[in-house]
């Protein structure tokens, strides 16, 4: 409106009215134009298309001013500052809305950056890994990281120390988990916990599993034997030795780990520093010493690391060829009841 009178007053009438405001300034930025420029693109001209931020008619030549230059970047920060302001809030729930219905795991999801981290920053989604999200269920809780591992590779399994707790073999908890599964991939974090992907092909063919269903979580996990088995190959998912001795008590009074059982999965391993880590426990825990284990175990001539490489040795165990790193008397002294 105000362009049109601008352009058909005549230029000496401008200066005998007071316009204040938005509207003063911009007709004398309209006034400071070179001849042959108009404006093309403008909350008060709405017919215009965006073509350009200046139009230039033939012949003139193409300019912007200083202070067209300033009212360019006042209608820029305005406009941004009424999207990010107004419509933030209602683009971020009508986000939540999607992920939680198309979720809760969703990899890579097609949302702008700036969605995924402010519902991040807002302890709204948790970020697992690059790329990886995880959103509540329709009833409001976040899954385990095992129940998104089992989400993400049906046919692995967790194992380890972290399958020994959940079939209820310890009264404590853990921060690490170990996820048995066919490739390499990166871990899982969610606050103070990790998931690692142990990539043990050959492995999973063998396996013995089961599904556990907790609510709406779905987590294949290892049994009790398997799990304990697993542990003693990958000392490094071992919280200790003394809490590991105490699994094998606990499990032998439930009747869930049977000593035969472990000493058939452990023979079936064909490894020695498995049967020899298996054959100390069980003497430590029953006074007895297996047969085939002991056999399996002086296959060889080399000695096995209780703690697995990298641990320091305080004792040395010459029936198993196992290097503690502490005595059989500490060991047994550490356990608890």
């Amino acid at each position: 409106m105000y362009g049109f009178v601008a352009g058909n007053m005549p230029r000496n009438s401008l200066k005998r009215r007071r316009f204040g405001g938005g509207v003063g300034l911009l007709l004398r930025v309209i006034r400071a134009l070179p001849i042959g420029v108009s404006p093309c693109f403008h909350p008060l001209f709405p017919t215009h298309e965006p073509r350009s931020t200046w139009a230039v008619r033939p012949g003139s030549r193409k300019r912007l001013d200083r202070l067209s230059q300033s009212v360019q970047d006042i209608y820029v920060k305005q406009y941004n500052s009424q999207e990010l302001g107004l419509t933030k809030t209602p683009k971020l729930e009508q986000a939540m809305a999607w992920l939680i219905e198309h979720g809760p795991v969703h990899v890579n999801p097609s949302l702008p950056a700036w969605m995924l981290h402010d519902l991040v920053e807002g302890n709204r989604i948790a970020n697992l890994r690059r790329r990886l999200y995880l959103a509540p269920t329709t009833s409001g809780e976040m899954w385990s990281l095992p129940a998104v591992a089992t989400h993400l590779e049906p046919s692995g399994y967790l194992s380890f120390y972290g399958a020994l707790v959940l079939h209820g073999l310890t009264d404590q908890d853990t921060a690490l988990w170990g996820f048995v599964q066919g490739e390499r991939q990166g871990s899982l974090r969610y606050g103070q916990q990790r998931l690692d992907f142990v990539p043990w092909r050959r492995r999973i063919r063998t396996a013995e599993t089961k599904l556990l269903r907790r609510g709406e979580e779905v987590v294949r996990v290892a049994t009790p034997a398997q799990a304990f088995i697993d542990s003693l190959e990958a000392p490094r998912y071992v919280t200790s030795w003394p809490e590991l001795l105490h699994v094998l008590r606990t499990g032998v009074a439930l009747g869930k780990l049977a000593p035969a059982k472990l000493r058939a999965r452990a023979i079936d391993t064909q490894s020695p520093a498995i049967a020899r880590r298996l054959g100390l426990l069980l003497e430590l825990e029953t006074g007895k010493a297996d047969p085939a284990l002991l056999a399996l175990a002086q296959r060889s001539n080399n000695w096995t690391r209780l703690a697995g490489l990298g641990s320091r040795v305080a004792a040395r165990d010459a029936r198993w060829r196992v290097e503690l790193p502490r005595s059989r008397e500490d060991l047994l002294a550490a356990v608890r009841d």
